[in-house]
């Protein structure tokens, strides 16, 4: 059992060390963490890639509130396994395996508690992580594939699927994503366009980088909500029609109400896989008429991405399957090192127009150069 120095059986951890508002944001920081147990079912990884994700964001915010003390964020990670339990079949020590951000469906585990990671249990933001019931949950990263592409499929590329597949989405349809530009709706445009018979797609967004990688991967149209209402510039572009499919994976509450009031068609499907912070609004108001009174045969749903092995398999082969028509690599901004993380997480909360996702590659040693050097800060402060 090797993994570099255990510093007396502890590791670093990025950690939530208190709950903020949008106005004043939480405290993050790093500490050292006990290194976790595996249990008979389970594995144990080393953390060799993991990407920054607005929910991180919006956790450190306090959009559902006060979490566990000294959580460890992040969602999204790659690991190496380093250790497995004894009834762990599919995987072996050694194996590169992608963790996904969400577990799969089950009678005891439905809705948000299938996710786990930095909302009720502790993140994938540090050396090791503890991947429970490994042969439902993991799959295993293709030896030729970016890490940043694993990453994508285990988290932003699904959640995107997700919401493009419970769209329902019919021949001739028109579609609207909003939040295009940034990467799960860049996901989401990926997949319809490549999975589906839509006829146009029309994206919502103001990320230059966003805008371009979009039309390249499929959309017909980006609305720049810099240029005027949205409603407005939707129903000039669709003749006053509206759209047959509204998925929305980035505007407040309010604002995903009031499309689907005004510009979801007869018939329509509307999908949320955004994250609602109630500090942005935290209501949802559909209007008589925006529901044509009631008779409108207009749907609303609201997703967590589908989890667990099956899925990002089936997901990982469709991104394969589709390589030259899009690349989700594309869309990373790539740091060497887990000690980048804090600056990941400020790109994140910036989000320059030429930027999208960000995530970071951990090389051989680099946990053991970020323990070394904690180690030197605790020591300095004693």
């Amino acid at each position: 059992m090797a993994n570099g120095k255990l510093h007396a059986l502890k590791m670093p951890a990025w950690v939530l060390r208190n709950v903020g508002t949008i106005q004043k944001p939480g405290e993050t920081g790093w500490m050292f963490k006990p290194l976790p147990t595996c249990g008979p079912d389970d594995v144990i990884g080393k953390v060799i890639a993991v990407a920054y994700c607005t929910t991180d964001i919006s956790t450190i915010d306090g959009a559902m509130g006060q979490r566990p003390e000294n959580l460890t964020l992040g969602h999204e990670c790659l690991i190496e396994i380093w250790e497995k339990g004894e009834n762990v079949h599919a995987f072996e020590v050694g194996d590169k395996a992608i963790v996904p951000a969400a577990q799969k469906e089950m009678r005891t585990c439905r809705g948000l508690a299938r996710w786990d990671y930095s909302n009720h249990i502790d993140g994938v933001f540090s050396q090791n992580v503890l991947v429970k019931n490994a042969d439902d949950r993991l799959a295993h990263l293709p030896e030729k594939m970016k890490y940043e592409v694993g990453l994508a499929i285990g988290d932003v590329f699904t959640t995107g699927k997700t919401a493009v597949d419970r769209s329902m989405v019919k021949p001739g349809d028109t579609a609207l994503v909003v939040g295009a530009t940034r990467s799960v709706g860049l996901s989401t445009v990926a997949c319809l366009r490549h999975g589906t018979e839509v006829d146009k797609i029309y994206g919502v967004g103001s990320s230059q980088a966003g805008t371009n990688l979009a039309k390249k991967w499929g959309a017909d149209e980006i609305i720049d909500y810099n240029n005027g209402p949205v409603i407005q510039q939707v129903k000039k572009l669709t003749g006053n029609n509206g759209v047959d499919v509204l998925i929305n994976t980035g505007a407040p509450a309010p604002e995903f109400a009031e499309l689907f009031n005004e510009m979801l068609a007869p018939g329509g499907r509307a999908r949320n896989v955004g994250y609602f912070n109630p500090q942005k609004g935290d209501t949802i108001p559909l209007t008589v008429t925006g529901t044509l009174y009631g008779m409108g045969d207009k749907t609303i749903g609201f997703d967590l991405l589908d989890g667990g092995a099956e899925v990002t398999q089936k997901n990982l082969t469709f991104v394969l399957q589709n390589r030259n028509k899009f690349n989700l690599a594309d869309m990373f901004d790539i740091h060497y090192g887990p000690w980048h993380i804090p600056t990941m997480q400020g790109q994140m909360r910036k989000k320059d127009t030429n930027f999208i996702k960000t995530a970071a590659i951990i090389q051989e040693g680099d946990w053991d150069k970020l323990s070394d050097k904690l180690s030197k800060e605790e020591e300095q402060q004693r």
